[in-house]
Order: C-alpha cells, then sequence, then structure tokens
C-alpha cells in the first residue's frame, strides 16, 4: 500500500477497497491499533464511495511511521488489512554530550543519542589536548587532528551511541566529537570537551637529614597536580614559623597541570631545629603529604648542679 522509499516531506497515500460483502459496509482506520484521528492537518480520510475509503497524507513526518488498519465491517462480518509505512528520515539529537571535569581514576560517560530512520550509526573521534584551542591553550583544531574511537576495555562507545571512560588517566583530556549518521540528509555533529584533573603527587628527595651543629640543612619537596597547586610546611605538625636563619623559596612549572617545588634552608643549625617537617601540597581535588626527619647533632651539654654524696680514698659519688 506504501512505497519503500519514503522520506519526510513527501506525500503518500493508500487506497482500501472493499471486493465483496453485503451492504452496508462501514469502513474505518486505525494507525498502531488506535483509531485514526482527524486531528492530524496533514491526514485526509476520503470515502469515494461505500466500499473504497483512501488515506492521504500530504507532508510525511517521522511520526507519520507505524501500522495502518484499514477496517471494514458488515452487520455480519468484519476484516481488515495492515499496511507498515517507514519514513526515511534524517538523524535529529535525543541527547548531546556536555563538558565533563573528573578526576584520574573516575569513570564518566559522554551521553550522545540519537534517533531517524534507519537507526543513525554514531561515531566519536577524539583531539587530544594541546591539538585544540580552549584546553590548555593549545593552537585551533584541524580536521587531520581527530583520531576515531574503537571501543576497548577503557573506552567504550555503548549501543545507543553513548561513550564511558573508565579509570580516567590525564591524557584522555581533549575535545570528543560525536557524529550520528543514516544516509539521510545531513550527517549531525557535536562536540563536548573532558577535563581531567589530578589530585597532588608528593616526591621528596630524603626522609632523614643528619647533620652536625652549626651546619647548613637543605631539603625540597615537589607536588604534581592540577593547578592552583599550594605547599605549606609543619614541623611536628604545626604550622612552620620561619625566623631569620630559615628560607624558604619555591619554584613554579606549568606543563599538562602544574608542578611546584619548594625547598628551606636552615643556616647555622641548632638542637632546636631537630624535628619532623612536614611538606602538604594541595588543590582543590585533595591534599597529600610526606615527612622529613631532621635531626641536629652537638655535644651534650656539660652536667650542672653537682654534689658530693660519699667521698673515699679512690672513689666519688655524685
Amino acid at each position: 500500500m506504501f512505497s519503500d522509499n519514503l522520506e519526510e516531506g513527501m506525500r503518500s497515500s493508500a487506497v482500501c477497497s472493499v471486493i465483496s460483502g453485503e451492504p452496508p459496509i462501514t469502513i474505518r482506520w486505525l494507525k498502531d491499533g488506535k483509531s485514526l484521528s482527524q486531528m492530524d492537518a496533514e491526514i485526509q480520510i476520503m470515502s469515494i464511495n461505500e466500499f473504497i475509503s483512501s488515506l492521504i497524507i500530504s507532508n510525511i513526518s517521522r511520526y507519520h511511521k507505524g501500522n495502518y488498519t484499514c477496517v471494514a465491517s458488515s452487520d455480519v462480518a468484519t476484516t481488515n488489512f495492515t499496511a507498515v509505512m517507514a519514513v526515511r528520515a534524517a538523524p535529529v539529537w535525543i541527547v548531546k554530550p556536555a563538558d565533563r571535569h573528573a578526576i584520574t581514576g573516575q569513570s564518566i560517560l559522554f551521553d550522545c543519542q540519537s534517533n531517524g530512520y534507519p537507526q543513525p550509526v554514531t561515531r566519536w573521534k577524539f583531539i587530544r589536548v594541546g591539538q585544540m584551542s580552549g584546553i590548555g591553550g593549545g593552537p585551533a583544531a584541524k580536521g587531520s587532528d581527530a583520531v576515531s574511537i574503537l571501543s576497548s576495555p577503557q573506552i567504550h562507545v555503548l549501543e545507543n551511541g553513548s561513550l564511558t571512560i573508565r579509570s580516567l588517566e590525564p591524557q584522555f583530556q581533549g575535545l570528543y566529537i560525536c557524529d550520528a549518521s543514516n544516509g539521510v540528509g545531513r550527517p549531525l555533529e557535536t562536540s563536548a570537551k573532558l577535563f581531567v584533573h589530578s589530585v597532588p603527587q608528593m616526591q621528596i628527595m630524603q626522609k632523614q637529614i643528619t647533620v652536625r651543629r652549626s651546619a647548613q640543612v637543605q631539603f625540597q619537596c615537589t607536588g604534581a597536580g592540577t593547578a592552583p597547586l599550594t605547599i605549606q610546611w609543619l614541623k611536628n605538625g604545626v604550622p612552620l614559623q620561619t625566623i631569620d636563619r630559615y628560607i624558604v623559596r619555591e619554584e613554579y612549572q606549568k606543563t599538562l597541570g602544574a608542578e611546584k617545588s619548594s625547598h628551606i634552608v636552615i643556616n647555622n643549625s641548632v638542637r632546636n631545629d631537630s624535628g619532623v617537617f612536614t611538606c602538604v601540597a594541595s588543590n582543590q581535588y585533595g591534599s597529600e603529604s610526606q615527612d622529613i626527619k631532621v635531626v641536629v647533632q652537638e655535644p651534650p651539654d656539660p652536667p650542672t648542679s653537682l654534689h658530693a654524696l660519699e667521698v673515699g680514698a679512690r672513689s666519688l659519688v655524685l
């Protein structure tokens, strides 16, 4: 009853003819098992005579697809015939992916779904950070920079077209492009950015330093993670109070994330400089700390307030 190559915007019609049976005969139309409403301005039902009825759709849309049934009834019998209308429709978005922020080790979902007939095929591409504008300050992206994404244990394209990434790593930061096509009309394309943030990671060169009194003490720690990154020093669990003999300086380097080093120099060390120095690196996603034990050695103080308790010919008890 309907053409096999219908697309949106076309016209189509179907004719239902009753070739036998005693009148009176009534003819009615159903769509997907429900009475066809005349509320749709694009659909007309015309009764040519008692035995012939025509269905006309003047401007086909994707919503007209379905099963159309002609039901003919008389006083003694009812019969019907069903025809399927398939409407080839260009893809339209159901859900577009949105920009995401996540922490290394987490999993994320880029939801990308489309509808059309035939069902659109969804494909994903990726542009790494540094090859695109808007992330990392790199140059504008070019089409040739995009790499096709294939499903793997870590990156998987779901049946509905959405993309999941497990156990995020910094190199996954970039632009993700979702396109949908089914051979009808123009393909769809949209994109979303993924920002992968890192909690600080600490590194120290020495866990314990031992020096003699008056010697210079030097030690440092390095924290890496998503900027802005701060470093704080504690001594024996409380914030470090710097004095004239203490010199604290920081060095900052921005790579894919951020790296900051903090150096402490103690001049003319004394016994009170001994203790546990804790380096704490923090950003908005977390913190990490490492301890450095400093030991300043010096000769023991001479004894004071001595009293002779017992004096012998060859011995003395104090």
